[in-house]
């Protein structure tokens, strides 16, 4: 959602625009909330919190870093603007920085340990058993060992 509101935001129709000012929102919600609401269920707070920190500050320093390069200058030197009127370098920073963030929490932060097997203690058992046409019955022992 949060690609088809960005892709829409460049276009000059008034009703392609208003989808993208719906999309752009809502996508940007489930890029943060979703994976921050499954680490706190799965692997707890502290968890979710620091997915929460990467995938807002992420995409936030990439766009800061993206915006410090300029379009092309003009061949007397001064700056000008891109055509689309649309900063190259922030947008890049800020999808290369929800790339990463996306990356690091799926990498990192998704990783659960290997648990350790129980011991195996020996366990012993009793079962009855009766044969299909209920003439024999027997009772048996089982363990493990």
């Amino acid at each position: 959602m949060l690609g088809a509101g960005l892709g829409l935001s460049g276009s000059h129709n008034a009703g392609q625009s208003d989808a993208a000012a719906t999309l752009i929102p809502i996508g940007a919600l489930g890029y943060v909330l979703v994976p921050v609401a499954i680490h706190a269920f799965h692997n707890g707070p502290t968890t979710a919190l620091t997915s929460l920190s990467v995938r807002v500050l992420g995409p936030g320093l990439g766009a800061l870093i993206g915006a410090q390069f300029e379009c092309p200058r003009s061949p007397d030197g001064s700056a000008t603007k891109c055509e689309s009127g649309v900063e190259l370098g922030r947008v890049i920073g800020l999808l290369s920085g929800m790339a990463l963030a996306s990356l690091l929490d799926a990498g990192v932060f998704a990783y659960d340990p290997p648990r350790a097997e129980r011991s195996q203690s020996a366990q012993f058992g009793l079962a009855p058993f009766l044969s299909a046409d209920g003439t024999r019955g027997e009772l048996r022992a089982y363990g493990t060992f």
